[in-house]
Order: C-alpha cells, then sequence, then structure tokens
C-alpha cells in the first residue's frame, strides 16, 4: 500500500436588411419564430367587421387590420369593401411560411409579400400590395421563396373563415456561440506520481482535440477519447469544437512529475528541500524509519505502518 504524505453582434431587429451579413462578433445564425394569429387577439368581438392595429405575437413583427369574428371564435375575413385583410406594419425578419387552418369554406385565402411596410390591410387592393406568393383554398402552407420583410393575407373572393394563421418567421439569431473551454482533471500542478488526466467540455456534441508536445492544437490534432496518461513532465494543450460553434479558446494544462531521490541522495543532500520514498522498516507513534536500497532515513508522519512503502518530501 502506498501513501502520499504531501499535498452570444446581433440584435433582433424589425428588419431584414443585415440578415445575410456577418457580425463583427462571428458569423450570423439564423433561428424561426413562430407567430399563430387567431381572432382573440384581434378587435371584432362578433361578426360585425372591425379594424385593429398594434397586435403582436411572439416575434418581433406588428400587425394590423380588419376581421371580423365567427360564432366559433375563428378568423373571418372578406373581399367586400376592399379593406378586411391581415398585414404586418413591423418586420418580423424574413417571411418564411404562412400557414392557414380552415374553420369552413373553400373559398381563396391570398398571401402576399413585401418589402415596404404596410399601412392597412387596404393596401392589399391597390398598388401596394406587393407580390402574391401563393393562394390557398384549405388548410395548408405557402412556402415562401424569396426575401420579403412583411407580409399581407386577404380572401381572394367572398368570405373566408379560419381557425388560425400560422406565420413563421426567419430571424438572426446573434452572431455564432462558441464552445466552452476544456477543463482537466487533476488540475495542473506537481505530482510524485503518473497521472490519468481526463479533459472536459460543458458543449453538447463537442469534440475535443489536445497535444502534448507544446504546440496549439487544432481540428487535425489527436481527438480526445480516453483519459491521457501522464508519466513525464508534460504540458497538455486542448480545444473543443462542435458543429454550429466556433472552437473554444486553448485550455493549458502543465504537469510536473517529480522522480524521487534514492535516500542515500537525500541523506548527502544536507539542507533544502528534499523527495524521496522507501518502505517503513519501523515506527513508534508518529516518527518511523524508511528504507530503499541504499540507506535509511527517520521520517515523521501522523501514519506509520511497518512495511508501507511511502513516499516523503520536506
Amino acid at each position: 500500500m502506498k501513501q502520499n504524505l504531501f499535498n452570444k453582434l446581433w440584435l433582433r431587429v424589425g428588419m431584414i436588411v443585415a440578415i445575410m451579413t456577418t457580425a463583427l462578433s462571428g458569423t450570423a445564425w439564423a433561428e424561426d419564430v413562430t407567430d399563430v394569429l387567431t381572432a382573440t387577439s384581434f378587435a371584432a368581438t362578433n361578426t360585425t367587421y372591425t379594424d385593429f392595429t398594434n397586435v403582436s405575437f411572439t416575434s418581433d413583427a406588428v400587425y394590423a387590420g380588419n376581421s371580423a369574428k365567427t360564432s366559433s371564435n375563428g378568423i373571418q375575413l372578406r373581399s367586400k369593401n376592399s379593406n378586411s385583410g391581415i398585414v404586418s406594419t413591423t418586420s418580423g425578419g424574413k417571411v418564411k411560411s404562412v400557414s392557414i387552418t380552415v374553420e369552413s369554406g373553400s373559398n381563396t385565402v391570398d398571401v402576399y409579400g413585401s418589402n415596404t411596410a404596410y399601412t392597412a390591410a387596404s393596401d392589399l387592393y391597390g398598388n401596394n400590395k406587393g407580390t402574391k406568393l401563393g393562394s390557398l383554398s384549405a388548410s395548408g402552407t405557402v412556402t415562401v421563396s424569396g426575401d420579403y420583410a412583411y407580409v399581407g393575407i386577404r380572401s381572394n373572393n367572398g368570405a373566408i373563415y379560419l381557425t388560425n394563421i400560422t406565420i413563421v418567421w426567419e430571424v438572426a439569431g446573434g452572431s455564432t456561440p462558441t464552445c466552452v473551454t476544456p477543463t482537466f482533471s487533476p488540475a495542473a500542478g506537481t505530482y510524485s506520481s503518473a497521472q490519468n488526466v481526463t479533459i472536459s467540455t460543458t458543449t453538447e456534441d463537442a469534440t475535443i482535440y489536445y497535444t502534448t508536445n507544446g504546440v496549439d492544437p487544432t481540428t487535425s490534432s489527436s481527438v480526445y477519447n480516453a483519459p491521457i496518461t501522464v508519466s513525464e513532465t508534460t504540458t497538455i494543450k486542448a480545444i473543443a469544437s462542435a458543429k454550429g460553434y466556433n472552437n473554444s479558446s486553448i485550455a493549458t494544462a502543465a504537469y510536473t512529475i517529480t522522480v524521487p531521490s534514492t535516500i542515500a541522495a537525500v541523506r548527502s543532500q544536507g539542507t533544502g528541500p528534499v523527495f524521496t520514498k522507501g518502505v517503513v522498516t519501523s515506527c513508534v507513534g508518529t516518527t518511523g524509519y524508511i528504507q530503499d536500497a541504499t540507506a535509511a532515513i527517520c521520517v515523521y508522519g501522523s501514519s506509520l505502518t511497518v512495511g508501507d512503502e511511502i513516499t516523503v518530501s520536506g
């Protein structure tokens, strides 16, 4: 038995002009934000058509329009009077898709996109309607190709009755996140025996790359998959890398593995720190002797047992 007696620039904005550019702090990435439009958020309380403005949901989009409410609390739109429909007056990003769930009827819903802000649903009946992105006469989805910052929805002809309208916006999510810098266990330091060093990071699904020759690691370096045995003085460097993330900063840990001197060498050293090991040959309380093949030396410790091989410094 051995004993040791010492010890993640982007901000979300209401426009898409900068979506495809690169932020200074990293490569831009995008996320989807979904608005589910229901009649309860609009002004109408019954089948009387009523204007509404400044309605928002999950995204940064702000909606305005003119609608009624069905007896089943659905959204009711019409083409009569050229003022009914739903438009975004503030962008929620880039329009990615528009889905409708039909409550009843089979009249057609038209979906428009524009890069000029709508002011009211009446825009959808004049020269400011934008580009028709698609039409639906039953529950379904219009998937948008092209970049449009604003969306408009209206009846093509007659009244339409919808349970809800789902609009998916693609928005700038921020600069690319960075992997968490790896950590080492045991920590860097001086040890009297070989150490099995583990490396870890809290970034999920990250791969750790490392070197032991002092060179900074890259994704071409050795892949960490098991503890590294350090039996001599060594410096380990490591990085974490994961898909969708920037590589982490380089982590460095220096390990000094000390080699015990023979007891004879320690005895001739005189003064100064010493480091040696031997077998306990006798002890009384906390005082005893250890011996190797070269000599013996008196040691003091909190726990000494004859026959133990111990390492000491002092």
